[in-house]
């Protein structure tokens, strides 16, 4: 390539990387706290409600940690609109990450709140610094 392409290139990458941090900067940061409404009126979920993750089974909690590290990391998923329904007839959504090397598909069972956090992903309303641990203990504590 030549010289001049390589340099608008570049300026291209850079203005593209300028303008999505200026984007960012007026989004709300969700972090293990502020997600909850009972510490935030913009809260995306309750503590009681998102309580019933913790009787998951081993796969299915390992997919909610999967999820949130999904959301910090701001890759792009896909997933239905709604929630699916397997033979047990527990609702759970399909999602599907595409990184570097191949893609990442896993079965998210549904719990109350999770079309929200979906929503405020998919249409980047939000930046998501959720550690797990920490939503797990915040989410226990009275």
């Amino acid at each position: 390539m030549s010289n001049i392409i390589n340099i608008i290139l570049e300026n291209q990458n850079k203005q593209k990387a300028d303008n999505e941090t200026k984007f960012e900067a007026h989004l709300q940061v969700i972090n293990a706290t502020n997600i909850f409404i009972e510490n935030n009126d913009k809260g995306l979920i309750s503590k009681s409600t998102f309580s019933q993750v913790f009787n998951f089974d081993r796969e299915a909690l390992e997919a909610v940690q999967g999820f949130f590290e999904l959301l910090n990391s701001q890759t792009r998923i896909r997933t239905s609109i709604t929630s699916k329904t397997d033979v047990n007839g527990d609702d759970y959504y399909w999602i599907v990450a595409n990184g570097r090397n191949g893609s990442l598909e896993f079965k998210l069972m549904d719990f109350e709140g999770l079309s929200k956090l979906l929503k405020a992903h998919i249409n980047k309303t939000h930046i998501f610094k959720v550690d797990f641990a920490e939503l797990y203990n915040e989410a226990i504590s009275a």
